[in-house]
């Protein structure tokens, strides 16, 4: 009878739902029940506040009581195995099933003592038909005792105050009734050190016994009493990991690099558990209100600091053994597999050499081997009390150095992979300075080659990672100068390379030329400038969220009455430049200011203005010389005048136009105050580009202050298409 498989698979098939709508609907529905049950369901008034359920209503309900019940039957059922033909262990299974529910009904009254006898007794039955059962029915018990029995038993231990480093096979062997048990009994007839290994058959990987649990951790020459069980077990299941580790690497030397790292995934997983574990005793302590300064507290800080610098230690040794010998300085080349199928004159296909692709993939993958190694050791001078140890950071520094130059010395390689030997000689001359400064790593294991690479850095290394960089320095030093005599035999006696500012990529092999850093004297040299199809571009595509075109023409509107009428107050300006005056003619009246060829027109000042351009600057108060002509006639127009209650005198070209106030004719100032001069600015081009542009200087900073200005988006090119009067001068 698979009795543990169904009820597991019941308590699932709920999380098995997927939606979250349903899942909820369902726990609604049995929340309903179970309050119409204690008599405190409100029929048609769902939001109405309900009294919280006691512990008395619990227990005073029979309903709670019937799944106990349940399964006291069917355990008494079973015990009759001459009758009902159920084996031991379904009768172990029931009983278990029968004594995690009484545990469950103690966790909800909070008799915490009663709690552990019946989690002990559960934890012990299925302890035994886990080491008794195959591989999926040990993941089965695995799972059960790790998510519901293990917790329950340490939260039940915690309101009891019983000591932390109390671990959970001493707690089980000290509440198991183990007297009046039949049951228990049973089990350790099957297995008489139950109690002693019972700690065992959920972890698998550890091979120790309780025994072997360290009671102490020390950092850096000090030694703290582990204050958490479950990171002692962590740590012991560490230890153990490592023995089997050791016995691995020394078995398989000849191994591939790759099969011998995936061996650390066994140590790296109790690593984290002891990290997680320390961080969690950590969190509860904070949660009671403890200090930091409590010894529990300290002690804590000190395991934390320890077993992360551990993790770390591991997972840097695990990226070692991938990089390969001697920590990737060596850069053996790799055969390729032989085809088994021969060529097509029937003789067999030779052996291929390792292609330029396949190893700059390699030296991609170390150069992220040692970036994760340098950032693990960014990470440990944040662990508690490490900032304050200037020796230990000292060393962290050394060992990141030596890191550092392995990565110059792979991507150094990479380069003269691609041919680009000047480079390749610049990072081998960072790679053997940064080695320089590794020279300070200090350890006992010089003498001895490690068993199990980890963190520490052998002076022997160093050394001989920098003898190798001396080397390569001096080969490519050859190779660097050889290529320069022979570009220089190449090239006319009279060459002079480009100034030191235009090489900055390439590495001088003679040194700077201090003579050669810039041009001198500067060369006049074009300056990129907009390409004339974005005028075009603005004004012939539908952009999103620009208005549409309208059906208005270009001659209808306030433009060409301006160019009719003119009017002193108001001005017309042709941005464009004087070549594109001559070849297509002006708008009637309009005056001419090249805002390309001039763009600090609107900035100057009244008398360079005038003298510039012929007209007084819109803003000015009088004419830099009395009788200057603005180029506007001063006859009044008849047409209605812009003012703030018309803000769209303009209305030629399209609908969408950006002309007049609709481009923001900026200004307070009213008309009729009396004052003289030019109140209204409006600016055309070509198709808007340029317009737009002069509208917005004159608009900002330093405008014309006092000037509503604007813009015709139209321009010339729907001027002249609308067959608008032409001015040429």
């Amino acid at each position: 009878m698979d009795i543990t498989a169904f009820i597991v698979a019941r308590r699932d098939k709920a999380l098995l739902v997927g939606d979250y709508g349903l899942y909820r609907k369902q726990l609604s529905r049995r929340l309903l029940v179970v309050r119409k049950k204690l008599n405190q369901s409100t029929k048609g008034r769902k939001y109405t506040p309900k009294a919280p359920i006691t512990v008395e209503d619990i227990a005073s309900n029979h309903g709670f009581q019937k799944a106990n019940t349940y399964a006291s039957h069917l355990v008494n059922l079973l015990q009759e195995t001459d009758k009902t033909g159920a084996s031991t262990q379904s009768v172990l299974e029931a009983r278990a099933y029968q004594q995690s529910i009484q545990g469950a009904i103690a966790f909800e009254k909070r008799q915490w003592e009663q709690c552990l006898q019946s989690y002990a007794e559960t934890r012990l039955l299925y302890t035994a038909l886990a080491q008794s059962a195959d591989a999926k029915r040990d993941d089965l018990y695995k799972d059960l005792l790790s998510n519901t029995i293990d917790p329950s038993i340490r939260y039940a231990a915690y309101r009891l105050k019983l000591p932390r480093t109390l671990s959970t096979e001493a707690i089980v062997a000290r509440y198991a009734p183990r007297e009046n048990s039949t049951f228990i009994a049973e089990a350790l007839r099957s297995n008489p050190h139950l109690l002693q290994q019972s700690g065992t058959a959920g972890r698998k990987n550890v091979t120790g016994d309780p025994a072997d649990v360290p009671r102490t951790i020390t950092w850096r020459s000090r030694t703290v009493k582990l204050e958490d069980a479950t990171t002692a077990q962590a740590l012991a299941s560490v230890a153990a990991a490592e023995t089997k580790l050791r016995s691995f690497l020394a078995a398989n030397e000849n191994s591939d690099r790759k099969a011998r790292a995936a061996a650390y995934d066994d140590i790296l997983l109790p690593s984290q558990d002891a990290v997680d574990a320390t961080k969690t005793a950590i969190d509860e302590l904070t949660a009671e209100g403890v200090p930091q300064g409590d010894p529990r507290m300290q002690s804590l800080q000190i395991t934390k600091t320890a077993v992360n610098y551990n993790l770390v230690e591991w997972r840097v040794g695990r990226n070692r053994v991938l990089c390969g010998e001697q920590d990737g300085a060596i850069f053996e080349s790799e055969s390729v597999k032989k085809p088994k199928k021969p060529g097509a004159d029937g003789k067999p296909r030779e052996e291929q050499e390792e292609s330029n692709g396949r190893k700059l993939a390699r030296l991609r993958e170390r150069v992220v081997l040692y970036d994760s190694t340098i950032q693990s050791l960014d990470s440990v001078k944040e662990f508690p009390g490490v900032a304050a140890d200037q020796a230990f950071v000292n060393e962290l520094e050394a060992k990141k150095t030596y890191f550092s130059s392995l990565s110059c010395l792979a991507i150094a390689r990479s380069h003269m992979l691609h041919g680009n030997k000047r480079n390749a000689l610049a990072l081998l001359s960072r790679a053997i300075n940064l080695s320089s400064k590794s020279i300070s790593i200090s350890s006992s294991e010089d003498s001895a080659a490690q068993d199990v690479p980890k963190l520490e850095i052998r002076p022997a290394q160093v050394r001989s990672l920098q003898d190798l960089l001396e080397r390569s320095v001096l080969q490519h030093r050859a190779l660097v100068e050889l290529e320069n005599l022979s570009s220089t035999k190449s090239q006319n006696s009279n060459y002079k390379p480009p100034p030191m500012i235009e090489r900055l990529d390439e590495y001088p092999p003679g040194g700077v030329d201090l003579t050669n850093l810039v041009t001198y004297p500067p060369k006049l040299q074009p300056v990129p400038v907009k390409p004339i199809f974005l005028d075009v571009a603005w004004n012939y595509i539908d952009y999103p969220g620009r208005p549409k075109r309208g059906t208005a023409t270009a001659v209808d509107g306030g433009i060409k009455s301006l160019s009719i009428h003119p009017s002193p107050s108001r001005l017309l300006i042709d941005v464009r430049e004087p070549s594109e005056l001559q070849s297509t003619g002006r708008i009637p009246n309009s005056v001419s200011m090249p805002i390309t060829s001039n763009p600090d027109a609107v900035y100057l000042s009244p008398e360079d203005f005038y003298d510039r351009f012929g007209f007084v600057k819109p803003g000015s108060e009088s004419s830099p010389s009395s009788g200057s002509a603005s180029s506007v006639p001063s006859e009044e127009s008849g047409e209605e005048d812009v003012s703030e209650s018309n803000p769209k005198p303009y209305t030629a070209g399209h609908a969408g136009a950006d002309v007049g106030a609709a481009q923001g004719l900026a200004g307070e100032e009213e008309e009729g105050d009396g004052e003289k001069g030019v109140k209204e600015v409006v600016f055309y081009c070509k198709a808007g580009v340029r317009s737009r542009a002069a509208m917005q200087m004159a608009q900002g900073e330093g405008g014309w202050k006092g000037v509503r200005v604007g813009q015709w988006g139209g321009g010339w090119v729907e001027w002249e298409k609308k067959g608008g009067p032409v001015e040429r001068s």
